[in-house]
């Protein structure tokens, strides 16, 4: 994408050196360099556009939405969330209405709809747990449906974490979960044997501190977790709708969160009641339809659901060779393409079938 941008100034610099008074020039440039985080550049193109035609509302819009780009840190809005307190009370039992929140897989990707969900919980000062009926991740974006339904450890009606906490998760030890094992030789090793490229005991540690033996039963709201048996061609579904009637399946938060975060090659398939579990974004990386069967399944009428469905990015293709041949070769030498495409495509399908189940204004 940013490859594209920088063409595009490229083009449209070369435009203005022949009509250096067009003011959609200009603020087309003013767009491309915003797109290309070059703020100064931005706005010095746009307030060019703006004296060429002083009543240019795009401009003037394009411009308001530089001027806060540059004027608002990430660690400014760190401390608005430190700042920030929220409600905890709960649903309106009287309601008819069946929240759902959904999150799809995606590693570190997983910051952005951690910050989208931080941003409605100032916006709205109620906590997750207490807007939201169900919550559903998958991989990565189980680690943040998890972090937001665990209940504190002094008053369990209450959320331990805020999204802004899941936010800091993500900034100060996503880096923990991808160690390498050590000792010489280990590239060779590894390709020789097909071990996995990471190891798990950073990411056992990090699940254990911030979920403490926490069981499936005690979260706050109804959560639904996919991963896969690698026995079965189903996706498993961890709950807390059945683990409250059965014991055998009531789980630990962080034991749960190792199956379902085992990405192929990346890490080892995790071992739990003689089962091996590889991550649920093998199957099932957008886990919309996952909430939704297990909402009608629990009794909900589909006229009252609402899902909130937050992905995290796209795989978007080079933009320069957007026709590249798609021989042996080019497989083969563009293996993180492939697997982008793997597992992006299927979520796409699961959106647009998801938006002809319900209305816009519920999903």
């Amino acid at each position: 994408m940013l490859s594209k941008w920088r063409k595009a100034t490229e083009f449209l610099r070369e435009i203005l050196k022949l009509h250096e008074d067009s003011n959609e020039a200009w603020y087309l440039l003013g767009l491309a360099y915003r797109k290309s985080r070059l703020y100064d550049q931005a706005k010095y193109a746009i307030q060019k556009a703006l004296s060429k035609s002083p009543d240019y509302k795009d401009a003037a819009n394009e411009l308001r939405i530089i001027q806060t780009l540059q004027s608002e840190k990430i660690n400014d809005r760190f401390n608005v969330y430190n700042r920030m307190t929220t409600s905890d009370a709960r649903h309106n039992e009287n309601s008819p209405n069946f929240n759902i929140l959904c999150i799809d897989g995606g590693g570190i990707r997983g910051l952005m709809p951690a910050v989208w969900l931080a941003e409605i919980e100032r916006r709205t000062n109620r906590s997750s747990a207490s807007m939201f009926h169900m919550m559903t991740g998958t991989s990565t974006g189980a680690i943040i449906a998890a972090g937001l339904s665990t209940p504190d450890c002094d008053d369990v009606s209450k959320p331990r974490y805020r999204a802004a906490d899941i936010v800091k998760l993500y900034v100060a030890d996503s880096g923990e979960v991808f160690k390498k094992p050590l000792g010489a030789f280990y590239n060779i090793r590894r390709y020789l044997s097909q071990e996995a490229k990471y190891i798990d005991d950073s990411r056992q540690k990090l699940f254990g501190k911030y979920f403490d033996h926490t069981l499936l039963s005690q979260v706050l709201s109804e959560l639904v977790i996919p991963t896969v048996k690698n026995d079965k061609q189903l996706t498993h579904l961890f709950n807390r709708y059945d683990c409250r009637n059965n014991h055998a399946k009531d789980y630990q938060l962080q034991d749960i969160l190792m199956c379902t975060t085992t990405a192929p090659t990346y890490f080892q398939p995790y071992k739990m009641d003689d089962c091996q579990y590889i991550d649920g974004g093998v199957q099932m990386n957008n886990p919309v339809m996952a909430a939704y069967d297990e909402a009608i399944r629990y009794g909900q009428s589909k006229d009252n659901l609402f899902i909130l469905s937050l992905g995290t990015g796209d795989y978007v293709p080079n933009p320069l060779h957007p026709n590249a041949s798609r021989h042996l070769l080019f497989y083969a030498m563009n293996t993180q393409s492939v697997l982008n495409i793997i597992f992006d495509g299927p979520q796409y399908n699961m959106d647009a079938h998801m938006l002809s189940v319900l209305d816009k204004k519920k999903y």
